[in-house]
């Protein structure tokens, strides 16, 4: 018996043994930020200290009082990047739940087709839209404006076909008893759709923050303007002058901008989950 329970409990050993250790690697990176964030640059550029041998909050003083003579103000780009995340979500959660809903429960003649693009498309590289998007942008005058920042981030294939697959399970019943009480296809989408929709519109809101909030590329090249740099484009030019300042201040710059983020993903992970296992399966 006891040899038994000793040959059950021995994979499970093997199992946590290997979560503890992955767990451990991956956590390793965080932690050498933090500890480097918490250090003088000379005792950071020794690189002999696995432990912080004193600790200061001298780095964090000079990222947010803009003591480093950067021409970015990092509170002034946490603020743009704030702006740009919470409206470019919106926008995303409005645009995208729509379109799922139309392809969902008002197929119409191509919308098959449509479908397979946007999908083909979350195979392509999010770089090839580049040029075009900001061809789009620089014509229609947004050059160094938030809508010119904001508006291009709406579309995207991967949360439309969450909220395909998600809306795919909403009960037909639902909605035609819907509409034998008047309501029309707005009133339903509002009033009926979204808010049973909850789980997959926070794994939404969630993946899509992750995603805006760290994104450098589109923000680098559609803003040259100091004042609407977001965190991604200021951390770009403190590293360019990192001879300047060391790596615990840009360290502490990282730190400060993680943490917003690892908050909503705590804050948020039971939705995250429910909402990309709920439409796994149609009822």
């Amino acid at each position: 018996m006891e040899l038994n329970k000793t040959k059950l409990l021995t994979p499970k050993i093997w199992l946590y043994a290997i979560i503890v250790i992955s767990s451990l690697v991956m956590l390793f990176p965080f932690y050498w930020m933090v500890t480097r964030s918490l250090m003088f640059r000379i005792d950071v550029e020794s690189a002999k200290y696995f432990f912080p041998p004193r600790i200061t909050l001298v780095n964090y003083i000079a990222i947010i009082l803009n003591q480093l003579g950067s021409q970015f103000s990092f509170l002034r780009a946490a603020f743009n990047s704030i702006i740009y995340v919470c409206f470019a979500v919106s926008g995303v959660v409005i645009v995208n739940s729509m379109a799922g809903f139309v392809l969902a429960k008002r197929p119409f003649r191509g919308s098959q087709y449509i479908l397979y693009a946007i999908i083909g498309s979350m195979m392509l590289p999010s770089s090839l839209f580049l040029l075009p998007n900001f061809i789009i942008t620089y014509k229609l005058g947004l050059y160094n404006t938030y809508p010119g920042l904001i508006i291009p981030c709406f579309v995207s294939p991967f949360s439309l076909f969450l909220f395909r697959q998600y809306m795919l399970s909403t009960p037909d019943s639902l909605l035609d008893a819907a509409a034998i009480d008047g309501c029309n296809i707005y009133r339903t989408f509002f009033a009926i759709v979204i808010p049973i929709s909850t789980p997959v519109i926070s794994t939404v809101v969630i993946l899509s923050s992750l995603n805006l909030w760290n994104y450098l590329i589109w923000p680098l090249i559609i803003t040259t303007d100091p004042k609407l740099a977001v965190l991604t484009v200021a951390l770009v030019g403190l590293r360019v002058d990192i001879d300047t300042f060391g790596w615990s201040v840009i360290l502490a710059a990282v730190t400060l901008m993680s943490i917003p983020m690892i908050t909503l993903y705590f804050l948020g992970q039971k939705w995250l989950i429910s909402g990309l296992t709920s439409g796994a399966v149609k009822e």
